[in-house]
């Protein structure tokens, strides 16, 4: 992420065609686009209730992500564990074959 703010100043400017650009969810998507630092503006900008809603949207999105991330490794490792022992059959009879 880009965080130094005359280079995201200068960027958005630059990408956006001025200096006033709106807050809408296709700005705040063409900030991400460009790997803007969207966390870092919304902390220093935005006042006080409304960066107490981002913080509390933030977090659900990511107690929603830690979920489905759990439950990705779970099928993971569901799927790898027979894979594994297959490995680990095979390799320790290649092992017993080299060693006669």
């Amino acid at each position: 992420m880009n965080t130094e703010p005359a280079q995201i100043s200068s960027r958005w400017r630059a990408a956006n065609g001025g200096d006033t650009i709106p807050i809408t969810a296709a700005t705040l998507k063409r900030a991400r686009e460009l790997q803007l630092d969207v966390d870092w503006w919304a902390r220093r900008w935005l006042p006080a209730p409304l960066r107490a809603e981002y913080d509390r949207q933030e977090a659900s999105l990511w107690a929603e992500y830690e979920r489905q991330a759990a439950l990705l490794r779970a099928e993971y490792e569901r799927q790898a564990a027979p894979l594994r022992a297959e490995y680990n059959r095979q390799a320790e009879e290649l092992l017993l074959i080299v060693s006669r």
